[in-house]
């Protein structure tokens, strides 16, 4: 196994992006270097400039060869930053230009979404007078981002700290606070029996600690909430109320609760078809009495023919 020993010749040079030319080795796709990726870093680096220096070797006559920073590199290039830091290394090999960017990347950690939130907190506090816009542009982050994270943190401290324990994820905290706000705008007789919004909200985050991968069932209802065929108050129900089940699990269960109303709602008609039935006299000498049978008979057929559209219903949604 070959080892990489950088020399103790360390230089921090200004460079124009021009005089350095790319790392054919990198291993990170090119996806990663669209104008979509760059963007975020592009804002910081319009704002800022680069912070953090690149890390290129001594190439050919007055030019560099890239060993880590390329999307710096690309974004300050887009900008048109005239000049970007970088540390100069000794020269070195593909195989040991490699190592470095492989012990680069390995090496850095970025900052977890708690911490992201916690400096949001202390910069709104600190600068209340400035906008989402104004703020999120000096972050580097995207307004609807910069607005994802203030959404989450106006949700208190306690949530913020189960992110941070790893209690609840991000994405399923903010996306609990979207559906209860979602469920309480589009359907407040539901949302009053579970609680109002800040009874789904709790609702919710309880389940979001008790099952893990609830985020992308929440975006799904955050989806179709407001669609109530296709997501029916019963199935929300079953999905809010029991800890465990998932979205596809809540659907199955309210399908049977619809069965089993739709079987209620027979036996009614059945029994109210019968009192009927017992109340009726039949005078055969009285000529008006035989319209009224007439008549009787004719409803009870009419009842008698829905009934059995209903139950063939029940039954084929049954065999499902």
């Amino acid at each position: 196994m070959s080892t990489v020993t950088l020399t103790r010749k360390r230089e921090l040079k200004w460079l124009s992006p021009e005089k350095i030319i790319q790392n054919e080795n990198n291993p990170r796709g090119a996806h990663a270097f669209t104008r979509d990726e760059l963007a975020s870093l592009r804002r910081s680096i319009t704002a800022h400039g680069v912070l953090e220096p690149i890390i290129v070797a001594p190439y050919d006559d007055d030019l560099y060869r890239l060993i880590e920073g390329e999307r710096r590199w690309r974004s300050a290039k887009i900008e048109g930053i005239k000049e970007i830091p970088a540390i100069v290394v000794n020269r070195m090999g593909d195989d040991q230009e490699l190592v470095v960017m492989f012990n680069v990347h390995t090496q850095r950690r970025g900052w977890e979404v708690a911490e992201q939130l916690e400096a949001i907190k202390t910069l709104m506090s600190a600068n209340p007078e400035k906008t989402d816009q104004e703020l999120a542009a000096e972050l580097g982050v995207s307004l609807a981002t910069f607005r994802d994270r203030r959404q989450v943190l106006n949700m208190g401290d306690q949530v913020v700290t189960s992110i941070a324990s790893g209690q609840i994820e991000y994405y399923a905290a903010l996306r609990a606070d979207q559906v209860s706000k979602t469920i309480a705008r589009s359907r407040p007789e539901l949302a009053k029996r579970l609680g109002g919004e800040q009874g789904l909200r709790e609702r919710l985050l309880t389940k979001a600690k008790s099952r893990k991968g609830i985020t992308r069932d929440l975006e799904n209802i955050r989806r179709d909430a407001a669609d109530i065929a296709a997501v029916p108050d019963d199935v929300l129900e079953n999905f809010i109320e029991k800890p465990q089940a998932t979205l596809t699990e809540a659907r199955r269960a309210a399908k049977s609760l619809e069965e089993r109303r739709a079987v209620e709602d027979l036996v009614r008609d059945i029994k109210s078809v019968n009192t009927r039935l017992k109340a009726f006299a039949v005078d055969l000498s009285a000529a008006p009495n035989l319209v009224e049978l007439r008549q009787a008979l004719g409803k009870l057929i009419d009842t008698a023919q829905s009934l059995e559209t209903q139950i063939l219903d029940v039954t084929l949604s049954g065999k499902d």
